[in-house]
């Protein structure tokens, strides 16, 4: 399955992706914002890296299909990497569990738009290789991916009022 967003910020690209990063350190400044289980982060040449716990939320599977799953199915290690010059991040979701069977990853672009504004556009793509729930699954995670971008452009938004006011 295919998900693609596009999400408008009322900045340009260099304030969103300031925003972006420095939000955990005013977590107290906006509300929804919880901390990141950031396990590894390097700088490189082009950008930097990261690796991050993450657990996707299990209430978005159905009950039946949950209890032919593995806890460790709901677990993974996102593996992200930010081109600071192509202004792009390119990720993929390492699960704990059936690592063979699942295929999570994307590339996020940021733009700037000549009205002052910035888009980020996401392309993400979910494979899920498992007979008659694969496309529930599948469905599941591309739901509760898209919520997460909703919220977490929320969160980049917040941040951006704070660096306008000067409260950060």
């Amino acid at each position: 399955m295919n998900v693609q967003l596009k999400q408008v910020f009322d900045a340009p690209v260099d304030i969103v992706l300031r925003a972006r990063d420095e939000r955990f350190a005013h977590i107290e400044k906006i509300p929804g914002l919880k901390p990141r289980d950031i396990l590894e982060r390097k700088e490189t040449a082009t950008g930097w890296q990261t690796r991050r716990a993450f657990e996707a939320g299990e209430n978005a599977v159905p009950g039946a299909v949950k209890r032919m799953l593995s806890p460790d199915m709901f677990k993974f290690v996102e593996h992200l990497t930010f081109d600071a010059a192509a202004k792009t991040m390119t990720w993929h979701m390492e699960p704990a569990a059936q690592k063979d069977n699942l295929t999570w990853k994307g590339v996020s672009r940021f733009v700037d738009r000549a009205d002052g504004k910035s888009e980020r556009i996401i392309d993400c793509t979910v494979r899920v290789k498992a007979p008659i729930i694969g496309g529930q699954l599948e469905k599941a995670i591309a739901s509760g991916f898209k919520k997460s971008m909703e919220k977490d452009h929320a969160t980049i938004q917040a941040m951006i009022a704070l660096i306008n006011k000067g409260e950060v």
